[in-house]
């Protein structure tokens, strides 16, 4: 996949939408006052290149098209997307998590229903817990790190449900033009 990648990469991210070359643009091609690590580039392009350009949108495709070996009886796990990055201690998750949701929301909003707007944001532990809620439930990371263009921050309409603020009152979903996130 990196060696796609790098060539999708350098010829300007061709067969993607207008929405996601912005935002990769936006993202990566201009100086920022906090940079990103080249390791949250490649798992963000390598999920957009898998989900835009190869069409790829489940486990059994991406293991037979990319796997050392086709393996059978993963079919059952194809009912929806699923992908999966292997990404150190310290190297980024969190902002990679909230990039891949600015593209998959804004993709929605403005593209189609084909993306996501609903998130779902697991932790391993309570220690974990505890700092990916303080890094998303006020968008503190979103804003922090400059993820979101200026001219669509109005756009920007997320809910942020924790497992310590759910109540009935989130078990029906927002209107159209708004996505959750939620933590657990």
């Amino acid at each position: 996949i990196r060696i796609k990648v790098k060539e999708w990469r350098d010829n300007d991210y061709p067969n993607t939408t207008e929405t996601t070359k912005y935002l990769l643009d936006f993202w990566f091609n201009y100086p920022r006052d906090k940079p990103f690590w080249f390791s949250q580039r490649e798992a963000v392009e390598n999920l957009i290149y898998l989900y835009e350009v190869e069409g790829i949108k489940n486990v059994s495709e991406i293991i037979n098209k990319f796997g050392a070996f086709p393996i059978f009886g993963y079919e059952e796990y194809d009912k929806y997307p699923r992908y999966a990055f292997r990404m150190a201690t310290g190297s980024g998750k969190t902002l990679t998590m909230a990039l891949i949701t600015v593209w998959s929301f804004f993709n929605y909003l403005y593209e189609s229903n084909n993306y996501a707007r609903f998130f779902l944001f697991v932790a391993p532990n309570i220690i974990v817990y505890d700092r990916l809620k303080r890094d998303i439930e006020n968008l503190s990371i979103f804003n922090e790190f400059n993820l979101i263009p200026p001219d669509w921050k109005n756009d920007f309409k997320i809910q942020i449900i924790t497992r310590d603020t759910f109540s009935d009152a989130d078990r029906f979903p927002p209107p159209e033009d708004e996505g959750v996130i939620f933590i657990t």
